[in-house]
C-alpha cells in the first residue's frame, strides 16, 4: 500500500456510512500501515459514531496496536463501562495493556482479585504483565491458582515480565511447576527462571 491508498483508508474511517465489514477491513489495515494519522480518527469514531460492537472492538484494538497513549482516558472509560458490550470492554484492556496505561493497573488489579467480571480476568492478567507495575503481583499470585483456562499460564508469563520485583511470587510459581499442567509447568518455571535472573 502507498501514500494514496493510507488517505483513501482514513476516509473511510471518517465516512460515518461505511460498512461494518469495510470499516473492520480498513481498521486493520490501518494497523498493517502503522499510520499514526488514525489516532484521531479512531477516538473520533468511537466517541460519536454508534458502530455494532465487533467494529467498535476493531476500533479499539487499534488503538492499542498504534500505541495510542493519547486514548487512555477513552480507553478506560470503555473498561468501566457496565453498559459495554464484553467483547469490547476485553479490548479496551488489551489496548491499555499495549499503551502501558500505569492509570489502568487498580482497575485491572480488582478484575483479577475478585474474579468479575470473570470474562475480563485473562485479558486483565494479560495486561497486567504488559504494564509490568510490581503492585500487580500480589494480584497475579492470586491469579496463579484460577482454576479458568488459560489464567494461570498467563498470570507466570506476567510475573515473569515484572522480573526481579516479583520474587515473592516463585513459592506459588514453585507450586505451579509441580501441580499444574505440562503447559502451567512450563510457563511456570520459565517465569522462575526469569524472575531470578533479573534479581541478579
Amino acid at each position: 500500500m502507498d501514500a494514496a491508498d493510507a488517505d483513501t483508508l482514513l476516509l473511510i474511517l471518517q465516512d460515518p456510512n461505511s460498512s461494518d465489514s469495510s470499516l473492520s477491513e480498513t481498521v486493520r489495515d490501518i494497523v498493517m500501515l502503522g499510520d499514526m494519522r488514525a489516532k484521531a480518527p479512531l477516538m473520533q469514531r468511537l466517541r460519536q459514531v454508534n458502530d455494532p460492537h465487533w467494529v467498535r472492538r476493531d476500533l479499539v484494538l487499534a488503538l492499542g496496536g498504534l500505541m495510542a497513549s493519547e486514548a487512555k482516558d477513552l480507553l478506560l472509560g470503555l473498561l468501566n463501562s457496565e453498559e459495554e458490550y464484553s467483547d469490547v470492554r476485553r479490548a479496551a484492556i488489551l489496548s491499555l495493556g499495549m499503551i502501558r496505561a500505569g492509570d489502568a493497573v487498580r482497575p485491572l488489579i480488582s478484575i483479577v482479585q475478585s474474579g468479575k467480571p470473570s470474562d475480563l480476568v485473562y485479558p486483565s492478567v494479560i495486561a497486567l504483565g504488559d504494564i509490568g507495575d510490581p503492585s500487580a503481583v500480589e494480584a497475579l499470585v492470586f491469579a496463579l491458582q484460577s482454576h479458568e483456562p488459560l489464567v494461570p499460564q498467563s498470570a507466570a508469563q506476567a510475573l515473569a515480565r515484572i522480573g526481579a520485583a516479583a520474587a515473592s511470587a516463585i513459592p506459588r510459581l514453585l507450586q505451579l511447576a509441580t501441580t499444574g499442567n505440562e503447559t502451567e509447568r512450563r510457563f511456570a518455571s520459565e517465569a522462575i527462571t526469569k524472575i531470578h535472573g533479573h534479581a541478579k
